[in-house]
């Protein structure tokens, strides 16, 4: 049977027991705490390095940046102290009375605008269409004046637009020599000699007196008639009487 003393110290030593199991914990969890702040002073000390040589490294670079603050300070008052040099005056040189003054070098002067022609139609040889030609090509130089200016520049390009008999006729002419190779206006006149034959052989002023209205238009009728006129060299009187006269009757009677 129990006494009371015996109950006692089972009590006690129950108590003594918690105490000693939640003493073991207690340095259980000192020990793991322990760990945990040694692994974090090795974790801390290359931060600590690092921030150190950071530090150092902005202390540098502002002792660095305040020497040339100075320098930049020292050149500034420098500057603005001593005048700048200046440079030896000129002295005019005077021409002796006589000699001529000499001129600056002339700007060169703007070329006028000039309009972009198209190139005539390539010639043939076609009696019909020479005159025609021709004039193309004299609007030609009489707008661009600049890049036509010489009669061998005029003579190439002529020559050039020349197809079929025209320029076996210049082919022909340069092997020969002929001397209008280097004449403008001579070489013109030559093609015209060739090649300007409108009227077909007959007479100019023949073939105005010619042209009737006949069942054609009136426009159709002054064309020819224009045509013919401008190389008939006839008067204004005799050319009214002559287109009057080549009218139909029913126009005529209007």
């Amino acid at each position: 049977m129990m006494t009371p003393a015996d109950t006692d110290r089972g009590s006690l030593e129950a108590v003594l027991d918690r105490q000693l199991q939640l003493t073991d914990n207690h340095t259980h969890q000192l020990e793991a705490a322990a760990i945990a702040v040694q692994n974090l002073q090795v974790q801390v000390q290359p931060l600590q390095a690092s921030v150190e040589s950071l530090t150092q490294h902005q202390v540098a670079s502002a002792a660095q940046q305040a020497e040339i603050l100075i320098q930049l300070r020292a050149l500034t008052a420098a500057l603005t102290t001593q005048p700048p040099n200046q440079p030896p005056p000129v002295r005019a040189v005077i021409p002796p009375p006589g000699d001529p003054l000499p001129s600056s070098p002339a700007e060169p002067a703007s070329l006028p605008w000039e309009p972009c022609l198209s190139s005539p139609h390539p010639f043939g040889g076609d009696f019909e269409t020479c005159a025609t030609f021709i004039m193309q090509c004299e609007l030609v130089f009489t707008h661009q004046p600049s890049r036509y200016t010489s009669d061998a520049a005029r003579v190439a390009y002529v020559t050039n637009l020349l197809t079929g008999r025209a320029a076996q006729w210049a082919a022909a002419s340069w092997s020969m020599g002929a001397s209008f190779r280097h004449s403008y206006r001579e070489f013109v006149a030559e093609l015209r000699k060739m090649f300007h034959h409108p009227v077909r052989g007959k007479d100019p002023g023949a073939r105005l007196a010619s042209i009737q209205q006949g069942s054609g238009s009136v426009a159709d009728y002054s064309v020819d008639f224009r045509l013919a006129a401008a190389e008939s060299g006839w008067n204004d009187p005799a050319l009214r009487v002559a287109f009057r006269r080549g009218l139909c009757e029913a126009v005529k009677d209007l």
